[in-house]
């Protein structure tokens, strides 16, 4: 085995490492290295999901520089990606200088409870931020990000849970640091309504408050049990409000105190219409350009945002009747500001009522807490269910997943959950009924949810609904309504052709039929057509250049070793390999000194070379890329190369140009979403590939790896062979690398791994014969680049797949020449289509064609083969007579009878003999002897009578004794 390297990486199969030769020197590198000046993020003191990015997290590159400008966002040019990002927050990389950038979050968390903090954020760089490295030689450049999120607490609560009536300044509600008093008058001036005030889709409990005296100013307060504010605190204030607007009644509000003195707010003018900002000495107030202050009578939320400084001053912040207000951004801009240039410590609230009437004003679910979501009013104790996941991503091939179902409150009996899909051909979901008890409301049952294969070419959509059973469950949760689980189940199916065998032998002479059809069924009809092609000669040397990034630099070391396994082959590669450089860079720099081994255009002189591979960015020819600059750099590329090729250092027009195609990336990747699919992505792969092949005049020369990770991870019994070096979700594992080193030998070497004996370490034999299995199905070894002579095809070429016929057999008649099999001649049988997503071919290969005698074993053996029960010495009916016998005299080899036995008659001084003749090749000899004795027989006629007769044969002789046989040979 001969191994030679055109460059100055290490030969793996040497085993040497870090210290790298060439042309006589030696050089040692220092490490690249990502350094973090922290791993975490924190919730903002809002606590309504935002990250505090105040001092975001630098991360110094060292013995490299980034690629690009200061200013640029890495994660919006795909140099970075994240995972497992939690839902509502995006990420973003600044660069700031040459070696630094900048980590921050921006957007609101979805779930932003204690519970949800996560420490499996990862941040993944890529090959392209990095201007003379690859990431896979980058420490740290995967690294673990954690994020620390805050609970809302609910600092004090007034649902005013009183009896209805007089109010009596109660002490109910909670976080309070004793009950309703008033500000000045007379005592019983609020009462309490039967019920309480309702506001869109907010939940409320309990009843309201309202103002009960004629002819008065009235105003209760409420302490809260520490002072509010200072030190730089943010508190958040919510409040129900409903003003009847009977005449004469004046303003109403709601706001903050300290001692008896109302400081701001909110406040409705007597016309029951108006909202405006409520202030009093000190405090300034302005009014959002273009609010629409007239609000139509009805309940109103008061949201009051309340910022103190950490030095001196307040900035109060005031929306009334948000139309979202799922989160701070959701709110807008608020309607009313108020601020004061020294206050920033408050004590309490303090309501107001300025009326002539009964009932001018209502009041209901007070809330103080650190953060909006813990002041929107709701009810704690309301029925409802809680589910740890309302969508789900599932894999067509046994692809499953659980989800975890409990109620968010006790019932007082049981209540009982129907579980049921509306699509039970997509996905099916067990159990089909839980079961909840006072006991265990809060223990999470779950809930599978299993994808249903079938052969159609799309993902489907089912919904698993859980819906409360009202007759078996208690009454107070009739009312909840249904939840919805979204399952979008991936495809796993290829349209692919499926001939019923993968090899034929076809008689020499004579035409044999072959049956195929499709694997799954087209959206379309589909038309495939046949073709011949020669079988090439295995090589047993490559010199092959690979243009590429760390995908090329990923697998070539596996491809090494697999023929190091050979001792018969060798392999010479031209190292043109520069971590994360598109297609583009490696034209633009071809005449630059841009790789460990110089110059493009130096390696293509270097050797005469049978391959130049082109790659790409693993995600250049996809919507995340150019394609447009990779088709036309691989234009470029085949016109140069065409010229180095043919000048005077290495003349070699022969050279063939390929394209490599990469995988998609892994399904947990950035880049894929429901709608930005695997297959999608792979698809846009293959066709760039391919047609870049076909712009480039060299249609055909794709090495399809990308497709043989489609394959492997769509292959029934091995789900959990993972191909990518999770978690960085693009590039390949040990497996990954494996595979498309296999991949490339077979393409380059034109023969199969059967024999090869090389395991990659981490990989078990099973898995080893599994992945070559799977490249020799992507590869099938041939081209379609020749047709044979020995071979043709009688008939149609092209047969039609329809949506309805498409698993129905279709037959090719092909036919082999006279002598074929003289020349031990073989071909492949290529199926090809637009729409076909893997190719397909037989190997066919000519026989002789069957003798008479093997014709006759086959008709009564099932075989021509002389062997066992069909051997030409064997009697399987045990009638004495012998099978060569039988066929020579017309016999049933699997009848006993011995009718067919010659017959002996004598008349007078003539000895007659009488026998069935029944074969043209074979040899029928008479022979006579008058003693027995061996060697005593001599020949008296040969081949007597005529083929397919009753053949007489009558002896005279005058001796007294002669003996008369029948013997047959062919």
């Amino acid at each position: 085995m001969i191994i030679h390297q055109w460059n100055r990486l290490p030969n793996l199969i040497a085993f040497v490492a870090l210290i790298l030769f060439w042309m006589g020197q030696s050089y040692s590198y220092a490490t690249t290295t990502l350094t973090y000046s922290g791993t975490s993020f924190s919730e903002a003191v809002s606590n309504d999901g935002a990250i505090n990015n105040a001092s975001p997290i630098t991360i110094t590159l060292s013995e490299d520089t980034f690629t690009g400008i200061n200013g640029d966002d890495f994660r919006a040019a795909g140099k970075v990606y994240f995972v497992n990002l939690p839902a509502g927050l995006t990420g973003s990389v600044i660069r700031t200088s040459d070696t630094t950038v900048e980590v921050s979050l921006a957007g609101h968390a979805t779930a932003h409870a204690t519970a949800d903090d996560t420490s499996t954020v990862q941040l993944v760089f890529l090959d392209v931020p990095f201007v003379n490295s690859t990431a896979q030689d980058v420490t740290n450049s995967t690294q673990s990000l954690s994020i620390d999120f805050n609970d809302s607490t609910l600092y004090a609560y007034e649902g005013f849970d009183y009896s209805a009536g007089v109010f009596s300044l109660g002490t109910g509600g909670s976080g309070w640091s004793g009950g309703w008093t008033n500000l000045g008058g007379a005592s019983n001036r609020f009462g309490i309504n039967a019920s309480g005030l309702t506001y869109g889709s907010l939940l409320t409990s309990g009843r309201s408050s309202y103002a009960m005296q004629v002819g008065a100013n009235l105003s209760i307060r409420r302490d809260t049990t520490t002072t509010i504010g200072g030190n730089g605190n943010i508190h958040w204030f919510s409040v129900l409000m409903t003003k009847n607007g009977n005449a004469g009644d004046g303003v109403c509000y709601f706001g903050l105190k300290s001692g008896t003195t109302a400081l701001c707010g909110a406040q409705q003018t007597p016309s029951s219409s108006l909202w405006s900002a409520k202030t009093s000495t000190g405090y300034t107030a302005s009014e959002l350009s273009g609010w629409s202050k007239t609000i139509a009578p009805g309940t109103s939320l008061v949201l009051m945002k309340v910022d103190c400084l950490s030095g001196s001053g307040t900035t109060v912040s005031i929306w009334v009747n948000p139309s979202d207000y799922s989160n701070e951004a959701a709110l807008g801009d608020a309607h009313i500001t108020i601020t004061h240039t020294t206050r920033n410590t408050y004590d309490g609230i303090t309501c107001n009522a300025t009326t002539t009437s009964l009932n001018a004003v209502s009041f209901d679910e007070i809330r103080m807490g650190d953060s909006l979501p813990a002041v929107t009013p709701y009810d704690p104790n309301a029925p409802g269910l809680l589910l740890s996941s309302s969508a789900m991503n599932l894999m067509e091939n046994g692809g499953s997943g659980a989800v975890d179902v409990s109620l968010i409150s006790a019932p007082a009996t049981d209540v009982v959950i129907d579980l049921t899909s509306d699509a039970t051909t997509v996905a099916t979901v067990s159990p089909l009924q839980m079961t909840f008890t006072s006991a265990n409301w809060h223990v999470p049952q779950s809930a599978t949810i299993a994808a249903v294969n079938n052969t159609l070419l799309d993902n489907r959509i089912a919904n698993v609904t859980l819906s409360v059973n009202d007759a078996l469950s208690d009454t107070v949760y009739d009312a909840v309504s249904d939840s919805g689980i979204s399952v979008t189940v991936q495809n796993n199916d290829v349209l692919q052709v499926a001939p019923e065998t993968n090899t034929a032998s076809i008689s020499d002479g004579s035409t044999g039929s072959l049956r195929f059809k499709l694997l799954a069924q087209p959206t379309e009809d589909t038309t495939v057509t046949v073709s011949l092609a020669a079988v090439p000669q295995p090589r047993t040397t490559v010199k092959v250049v690979l243009v590429g990034n760390s995908y090329s630099q990923g697998f070539y070391p596996e491809f090494q070793a697999i023929v190091g396994a050979d001792p018969s082959l060798s392999l010479i590669i031209g190292n043109a390999m520069n971590g994360g450089k598109s297609l583009k860079q490696h034209y633009d720099n071809r005449l630059s000194a841009y790789y460990t081994s110089g110059s493009l255009d130096a390696i293509l002189d270097a050797e005469v070379w049978d391959f130049i591979v082109f790659q790409d960015l693993s995600y250049g020819p996809t919507i995340y890329g150019s394609i447009s600059d990779f088709r036309q750099a691989a234009k470029d590329m085949t016109a140069f190369v065409g010229q180095e090729m043919t000048n005077t250092v290495n003349d070699n027009p022969n050279c063939k140009i390929m394209y490599y195609l990469t995988p998609a990336n892994y399904p947990d990747d950035a880049k894929i979403t429901l709608s930005y699919t695997v297959e999608k992505m792979q698809k846009e792969l293959r066709d760039n590939y391919f047609a870049a092949a076909n712009d480039s005049l060299s249609a055909g020369t794709v090495i399809p790896a990308g497709n043989a990770f489609e394959r492997a991870y769509t292959q029934s019994g091995y789900a959990n062979l993972t191909l990518h070096a999770l978690p960085d979700t693009s590039h390949q594992n040990a497996a990954g690398k494996y595979l498309t080193a296999a991949v490339f030998f077979m393409k380059l070497y034109e023969r199969d791994l059967v024999t090869n004996t090389y395991v990659p370490l981490g990989l078990t034999q099973e898995e080893t014969d599994y992945l070559k299995s799977v490249a020799a199905e992507i590869v099938k070894l041939g081209s379609a680049s020749a047709n044979n002579s020995d071979f043709s095809i009688v008939g149609t070429t092209e047969f039609t797949f329809t949506t309805s016929n498409w698993d129905q057999w279709q037959t090719v008649q092909i036919a082999a020449a006279s002598g074929a099999a003289g020349r031990l001649s073989s071909a492949r049988l290529c199926f090809s289509g637009d729409q076909l997503t893997l190719p397909a071919q037989v190997t066919l290969s000519a026989a002789a064609a069957s003798t008479p005698l093997e014709t006759w074993r086959q008709t009564h053996f099932g075989t021509t083969d002389n062997s066992g029960n069909s051997a030409n010495g064997a009697d399987p009916d045990g009638d004495g007579i012998a099978n060569f016998l039988e066929y020579a005299l017309g016999g049933d080899p699997m009848l006993a009878q011995t009718s067919i036995l010659p017959i002996v008659s004598l008349s007078g001084n003539e000895l007659s003999i009488s026998f069935r003749r029944e074969c043209s090749e074979i040899t029928y000899v008479i022979e006579t002897s008058e003693t027995l004795v061996d060697g005593s027989w001599t020949p008296y006629v040969t081949n007597s009578g005529s083929v397919g007769s009753t053949v007489v044969v009558s002896i005279s002789s005058v001796n007294p004794r002669l003996f008369v046989r029948l013997r047959v040979s062919d």
